[in-house]
This record gives C-alpha cells, structure tokens and sequence, in this order.
C-alpha cells in the first residue's frame, strides 16, 4: 500500500509532530544500530540480502523495484553477494532467459548472526534506560507493531520469528 504525501482532515499538528517525533527516533537508533554492530557486509549487500531472505527466489529486477535501485546495480550487489556465497542465482523454470536468487545456508547464518548482534545491542541500550522507559516501550509495542505491519504487510511477525530463530528461541 502507498501512502500519499499529502496529510488528510484527520492529521492534526497533534500527528504531523507524533510522525516527525517517530521517524527522528527511528532513524537515530536505527543509524547508531548500523555503527554499533559493524559487519562485512555493507548496508545496500545487507539490505538485499534481507529481501532475498523474505521475498525469494526472487527475479534481479524485482529486487532491484524492492530496493529502489537500478537493475545493473543490483547486479552488481548480487555479484559480490554471490561472490561470497551467500546467495545463488538458478535459471527462472518460467522464464530460460531469467534466473531467480536464492539465498545460501551461509546467506542465512550471516542474517541470523547480524539479527543476534542488533539485539544484543539493543538489549544494552534497554538495559540503560530506565524502568520507566522500558514499561513505556513495552506498552506502545503493540502500536509500534501495528505501525509496521501498515507499512509492510506479513514483514514484522516473520522478522520476529527470524530473530527467535537465530536466539536458538524457536
């Protein structure tokens, strides 16, 4: 679902402060999640490398439309993703001249260890707040979630059983 630019009736200063409030919060911690738990992977190769984890198989330029980038940089973003054998491209059975990328068991450990890695660390900045704070964002979760969910449809709960999974919690 796209969301249009334009605020409706309803979105009051009340919402547009709340939306500006979110998006600042959630791009800080996200930016300091990325510093904090450095990887070999840069954060385009990550990021593809989550769609194909969720999505796959998926065709280059469907991937290419996820990520919002041009085809032949995306080609270039699975070449060394391959190179480094956490994907695999196979011949498309619908389509000879298409291939299809898959992620690799080795794709897969990658993820789930940067999934364990981003949780410790957010684990310790939880820790460091308040328990106040940590009530306080354990009762908007609900919200949070529901917020994602309207984002990106089915996403959410299979990041959180993914992250379970690489706990060794599922």
């Amino acid at each position: 679902m796209t969301i249009g630019r334009k605020r409706g009736p309803a979105a009051g200063s009340h919402l547009v402060e709340l939306a500006a409030k979110l998006r600042i919060a959630f791009a800080l911690v996200t930016r300091a999640q990325r510093q904090d738990v450095p990887g070999k992977l840069t954060a385009v190769q990550l990021s593809a490398l989550y769609k194909v984890d969720l999505f796959g198989p998926v065709r280059l330029g469907d991937l290419a439309a996820r990520e919002q980038v041009a085809a032949p940089t995306m080609s270039r973003v699975v070449a060394s993703l391959e190179d480094a054998r956490l994907v695999k491209r196979r011949t498309d059975p619908t389509s000879a001249r298409s291939f299809l990328i898959s992620i690799t068991a080795k794709g897969r450990r990658q993820i789930d260890a940067v999934r364990r890695d981003r949780t410790d660390v957010m684990t310790c900045r939880l820790t460091a707040l308040g328990f106040e704070h940590q009530r306080a964002l354990a009762a908007a979760l609900p919200a949070l979630e529901a917020l994602a969910e309207s984002a990106i449809p089915g996403v959410a709960q299979r990041e959180v059983e993914r992250t379970r999974r690489a706990r060794g919690l599922a």
